[in-house]
């Protein structure tokens, strides 16, 4: 109780604390234009007397809270509770980057933070681990060969956007193919080699597929033959590489090549942007199945996922901006391949719907996927205190075929921007398809409502 007379004390004396309307007004607008400078600019060691080297670093946090319909049966996985809504606060993304860069020709980046944090973790401590770790050489004027853990991976522009540099929420995950079976957070250990030719931007890598041991989603052979379902791949064990590219052309504006990170708004501050690209992944044997129920022996398939996409921005009458991004993806991971992903879902178990418990769904399969967004940052008359507001909309539609229905998906959000991408606030409202055990169909569709918290420097 003391507790709570502390902070009733605190708040008391905060409100004795007056100022003119004149005087905050001027100590707001000092404050958030000194805000906005010291964000930008950021933490930076000049290696050489004029800047030519240097190392910087910065740190990022995503805090969200989820209110999110439970899928049909779920329970508690601690108490078998049955439970039809859940909420609770997470921390989505914590991240710490050092950059060095040596005379513009040699470059280090290491990226290091936690993913998935919750109160439902096995310990209230969640390790923090390395997530990106390589270094690359200037070969020529716009050509660099690197390697090390790194996301030079291709497929899409999405692909290769950064956990903090996202348009809406979070990434709609199927933009990551197998993302944490055979590799990190779709990063994995390999070369590449990346650059610009003309108005063309690539980037094509080799990777050496990761292969944890006693993975929950990696089988081998052995137990692909004791599942005995026909017709079913799965992800098999194999000591093997994965090929990874991407291919675009910007019409306008060109981007940074230094990272391989995209962005998907610039909130119209950069200028105009017309990129259209497509890509690939692909690794041998990944998948196995077998043909006939009792076979002893089973088929090896090839993974393949290629995609096409359009980015489009544009700064529009009064600091507004118009931003539009589209991507096709066509995956083949063998026959009747799916996966289900629940992001933090550790606390559910149980669940009647063939998506099982929580707020798992199937985000991956072998077949057809598309997403579409589209967002419009409000004119600065309609907005707050100067600082951006962002509606946006985003769908999903998903065609796999192991399931008997495609899905649509959608989600409507609204960022406001306190400084730029780097402080802002987001929430979104979302849905998911459930499907029945027995049709394989689309049952019904439920929602999610997430407010989130993005701060970086």
């Amino acid at each position: 109780m003391k507790y709570f007379y502390v902070l009733l004390l605190c708040f008391f004396s905060l409100g004795t604390y007056t100022l003119s309307a004149q005087e905050v007004k001027k100590v707001e607008k000092s404050s958030v234009n000194n805000l906005k400078k010291l964000v930008k600019k950021g933490a930076r060691i000049n290696l050489t007397e004029n800047g030519s080297s240097f190392t910087s670093f910065s740190a990022g946090i995503q805090f969200s809270y989820r209110n999110m319909k439970m899928n049909p049966g779920t329970e508690l996985a601690d108490t078998g509770e049955p439970i039809s809504n859940h909420q609770d606060f997470v921390s989505r993304r914590t991240r710490f980057i050092v950059f060095t860069n040596i005379e513009n020709r040699f470059f280090m980046f290491v990226n290091f933070g936690t993913t998935n944090s919750a109160f439902y973790n096995n310990h209230p401590q969640t390790g923090m681990y390395v997530h990106d770790f390589w270094g690359k050489f200037r070969i020529a004027k716009n050509t660099f060969i690197g390697g090390g853990l790194h996301m030079w991976s291709g497929l899409s522009r999405y692909t290769m956007v950064g956990g903090l540099l996202q348009m809406s929420l979070d990434f709609p995950v199927t933009q990551f193919p197998n993302v944490n079976t055979n590799n990190q957070l779709n990063r994995q250990y390999g070369a590449f080699l990346q650059g610009r030719l003309g108005n063309f931007d690539y980037v094509l890598s080799v990777n050496q597929m990761m292969m944890p041991k006693d993975s929950k989603l990696i089988k081998t052979d052995n137990e692909i033959l004791e599942l005995n379902k026909a017709g079913l791949a799965y992800n098999r064990y194999v000591s093997g590489f994965t090929y990874k590219g991407y291919l675009s052309y910007s019409f306008f504006n060109k981007e940074r090549l230094t990272v391989p990170f995209k962005a998907m708004t610039y909130l119209g501050k950069k200028g105009k942007f017309l990129n259209i690209g497509a890509g690939f992944n692909y690794g041998a044997d990944a998948s196995g199945a077998i043909a006939n129920k009792g076979d002893t022996k089973i088929t090896t398939y090839d993974q393949l996922v290629w995609s096409a996409d359009v980015f489009f921005e544009t700064p529009l009458a009064n600091n507004s901006a118009l931003t539009i991004y589209g991507v096709y993806y066509n995956a083949n991971y063998g026959p009747n391949y799916l996966k289900k992903v629940a992001v933090m879902g550790a606390f559910a178990s149980g669940g009647t719907s063939l998506n099982g418990p929580g707020i798992a769904e199937f985000n991956f399969g072998t077949g057809d996927m598309t997403y579409f967004s589209i967002a419009y940052v409000l004119p600065k008359n309609l907005t707050i205190a100067g600082n951006e507001l962002m509606p946006y909309y985003s769908n999903q539609y998903r065609r796999f075929d192991g399931l008997n229905d495609s899905s649509f998906q959608h989600d409507f959000g609204l960022n406001y921007f306190i400084a730029g991408n780097k402080i802002k606030l987001t929430a979104q409202y979302s849905t998911r398809p459930i499907y029945s055990k027995e049709s394989r169909s689309v049952d019904e569709y439920l929602g999610a409502f997430q407010f989130q918290l993005q701060f970086r420097i």
